[in-house]
Order: C-alpha cells, then structure tokens, then sequence
C-alpha cells in the first residue's frame, strides 16, 4: 500500500512544482490542502498536472460568524496539541496591529479558530500521512496545522535559507538543524576568521534578501498592470471567502495603495533628516539589529518581544555605564513603509541609544562593536564571523553556537550582557558549525526561484490573485526543472529516511 503525502499548497506555487515531480517516483499517494485566493484556487480545482487523492480548500470550511465561541472544545484543542491559541492569535498580523481593511472582533476571530481548528482535526482524522510539505510558516494558522502534526509524529518537511543564500535546509522547525547525527561528531576545516569571512561575502546573505526584498513590487510597469487588472479585470472573489482579504473592497485597496507611497516617502524624509548616517566608532557600544515587525521570526519566534522600542530601552537599561546602544534601521522596512515617525522619536529619546539610518554599512558595526544584539535576526550569526558575541530573544537556528547568549526574561538581561561581553570567540566553533550546517543543507537558491515565479504569474509580486494558466505552468516547470532538481531530492531522501525509521 502506497504511502501519504500530505501537501499546503498556496499561491507560491513551490511545493505544487515539488508535488509535480515527487509524483514520477509513484511511491506515494497525494493529498492537499489549499490555502489560496479565488483564482489560484480556480487553478487547483481544473489542473491536470498533478493527480491528488482529495484536496481540501481551507476556507470553504470558514464561514464568517460571530457565534459564541465553543471554549470546551478550544480547551480541550489546547491541552491535546500542546498549544497556546491566545498567543498564536493576537501575534496573527491579519487580525491584531498590522492590517489595515477589517477589524476583527473578539467573537470573530474565536470563531475563525474554532472552525479552522475543527477543519485540522477533521483532515488528520481522515488522512495519515508520512510527511506534511509546506511552505516555511508565516501565518498563524499554517503553525498551528504544523504543531497539530508534530505531536501526532508525522514529518513536518519546510524550507528554510540556513542563513547562506543559497543553501536551503529542509526541516521539521526553522529554529533547529533537523539531523541524523550530532554536530559533535563534525570536524571543522580548521578555517580562521578572515577565511570565514571570506566564505560570509561570497554568499552575501544580507545583500541577497535586501534585493530581494527591495525589488519585490518595485517596478512602475508591474505596478501599473496589476493595478489595472485588479480594479478593471477582478471579480475580487478573495474579499468574501478569505478572512486574510476580509474588508479589502477596490476602494479600500486604491485609497491605501496611494496612502502607502505617501507614507513611505514621508517617513523617508523623517529617516534621511534624523537618523546618524555616520556615526562615532571609537566608542565602546552594542549594536542592535532592528527586525522587520511583520515578519515570522519575531511574530512566531519571539512571541514576547514583538514590541521592540521596548526591547531597546531594555538593553539601554542594562548596559554598563561606559557603553552607549546603536540602533540600525533595518533596509527591508522599506517593504512595510518603514516605521512611524512616534516610534523613531521614542528611540531617539532614549539618551545612550544612537538610531542609525538603514544606508550605514553593518560591517562598520560588527567590525567596531564589542556585542551583538538582534530579537531573532542573522546578526547574530553575522557577529560571529566578527569574533563578537551575540544575544538574542528567542530560540534561533544557530543558538548552538557557545557565543550566542539567550534572553528569556528581561530581568536577566544585564548579568547576561556582561557575560557574552567577557565571551572569548573561537573561530574553531564556528568553522565547525558551518561545515555541520553544509551537511544538512542543499544547494537551491530559494530566493531567485520564487523570483522567477513571482514575475511570471504575479506581476513581480504586486498582485497575487491572478488567474493562472496550466499551460504557463507546466511550460515553467519543464524550463526550471533542473534548477529545482537539488530540491526535489531532498525531499525524496527525507522521506525514504522517514520510512526506514517505521
């Protein structure tokens, strides 16, 4: 009897190409669960390329409601999976700070919840599968799906950039190295610092994911496109059926579209006015990475320290008295129309902080600084390569290494800072761990791949929900299929690990 496989399948389309070639080893039995607005569920309803036992589409099973919440069943949810639903909930960016269209109430999102979690239930119920293939999670209810699988011991398998560009870890969690054997029983290369830093720029981690980031939705031509197809083209279907669209009428939409670039130049001009382009660095400091707030490693990975003008004054709070705080912007935040202007000036304030502008060049800072600080960020990896030590807030890919200092409360926060400032950096540990993390990973570059997607069927990522045509997929599909070739295997080999182990 054939195996399960059980795939998420969005509108990134990576794990439907996954889903496209793992098919060819006819081991297994596919099934689906689509997370997708209108037209890419349009596309999975009419496909031909990839033969699914069922599918399910997650949000005909959410309906708007505001009933009285079942808190039976959502305590019982909880204490079966291990989960704490509050926390998932309100650092969920569609319901709580970060959404601009609907405002969800108390009911509603319980409601969302209780069916969402209802419709999980109802799926492992029915299917077994080896392995669950997902995206890398973002939003709140992909986590809880991925925790309900972890504690009934089926295989999460999702990608993640193992803080090389173009090295990808297939994992079950993105804060460890899923691996069959010990780091301890890797030896290192015997690679100093400046060769490890040799190795750090040639991958340009950093530069890589701000081009990424900064080119996606950037071009005038897209824009104007997508634009076009929306208000003009689109039944706006998505609006009705998905809580993520909830309130997103073409008004709303074209009122905050232009909003947007108003803000984003404003607050531009606030940043290039007011934050240190060239600041002192002969002056004993800790550099402290500012994250982007919407995103999955502060949101699911530190779940409380979400607000990090506070975390700032922590760390300004329990420094030693020689020692100031510079503070960098980060370049991404151009893609969330940077911060506030009141959030900018509460930093400012803080009397031995320093805000640099996004522009300064981080190598400045890690060369200069005497510690490293970051909520969840590659700063943190970055310092090592520097001979500094780090802190960070949250459980974090590379927390393996001896230099990396973990906060869990903040009360703990100056003994700690001290500590990781009389740390001794080897460059021995480091050597090691690279050579650990190459062995667990493949080379696939994730980035310039969901590239190539987004500017074929997404308007360079301006606009989501398009039709798509099977013919343009499968036409890309056999163009990249060497490319993701590395990325298939991977899977393949997982997963015949998985069924040795049964």
């Amino acid at each position: 009897m054939k195996k399960q496989l059980l795939f998420w399948l969005t509108g990134d389309m990576t794990q439907f190409h996954l889903s496209y070639y793992m098919q060819n080893a006819d081991k297994f039995d596919f099934y689906a669960i689509i997370d997708s607005p209108h037209y890419s569920k349009e596309f999975y309803q009419q496909q031909k390329l990839v033969k699914f036992k069922k599918i399910w589409y997650l949000h005909d099973f959410i309906k708007k409601k505001n009933n009285d919440p079942d808190f039976s069943f959502l305590t019982n949810f909880e204490k079966k999976y291990n989960l704490d639903l509050w926390k998932l909930i309100i650092n969920e960016r569609i319901f709580y700070r970060f959404f601009n269209f609907h405002k969800f109430s108390y009911e509603e999102v319980l409601s969302i919840d209780e069916q969402m979690c209802k419709f999980f239930e109802s799926v492992l119920d029915e299917v077994k599968p080896l392995a669950f293939i997902t995206k890398l999670t973002g939003f709140h209810h992909l986590e809880i799906f991925c925790q309900m699988c972890r504690s009934q011991n089926i295989k999460v398998m999702m990608p993640y950039i193992g803080k090389f560009s173009n090295r990808l870890l297939i994992t079950d969690n993105p804060i460890r190295i899923d691996s069959t054997f010990d780091i301890n029983t890797v030896s290192g290369l015997g690679r100093d610092f400046k060769q490890l830093r040799d190795l750090l720029k040639s991958h340009d981690s950093a530069g890589i994911v701000n081009t990424f980031l900064n080119n996606l939705g950037s071009s005038k031509i897209n824009f104007i496109k997508s634009a076009f197809r929306y208000l003009f083209l689109s039944n706006n279907k998505s609006e009705k059926i998905l809580f993520a669209y909830y309130g997103r009428t073409k008004i709303k939409v074209l009122s905050y579209m232009l909003k947007s670039i108003l803000t984003r130049k404003i607050r531009k001009i606030f940043i290039d006015n007011n934050l240190e382009l060239d600041p002192k660095l002969n002056l004993k400091f800790v550099y402290f990475a500012l994250g982007v707030d919407l995103e999955r490693n502060i949101l699911l990975d530190a779940p409380y320290f979400t607000n990090q003008v506070e975390v700032i004054r922590n760390i300004a709070k329990s420094l030693p008295i020689d020692f100031k705080l510079y503070v960098k912007e980060a370049p991404a935040n151009v893609t969330r129309d940077w911060r506030s202007k009141s959030e900018y000036n509460d930093i400012l304030k803080i009397p031995n902080v320093t805000l640099i502008h996004p522009n300064y060049d981080s190598k400045n800072l890690l060369e200069n600084c005497s510690l490293v600080a970051t909520i969840a960020g590659s700063s943190g990896f970055e310092a090592t390569f520097y001979g500094k030590a780090s802190i960070v807030f949250s459980d974090i890919l590379y927390d393996s290494l001896p230099s990396v200092f973990k906060i869990k409360t903040p009360e703990y926060l100056g003994k700690i800072i001290r500590q990781a400032l009389e740390c001794k950096v080897q460059a021995s540990d480091l050597d090691k761990y690279i050579v650990f993390l190459e062995k667990n990973s493949i080379n696939f570059d994730l980035y310039a791949y969901e590239t190539k997607q987004l500017d074929l069927f997404a308007y360079g990522g301006q606009y989501l929900d398009v039709p798509i045509s099977e013919e343009k997929v499968k036409s890309f599909l056999e163009e990249d299929k060497l490319l993701i070739k590395n990325f298939v295997d991977a899977h393949l080999e997982k997963i015949q690990k998985f069924e040795e182990k049964q």
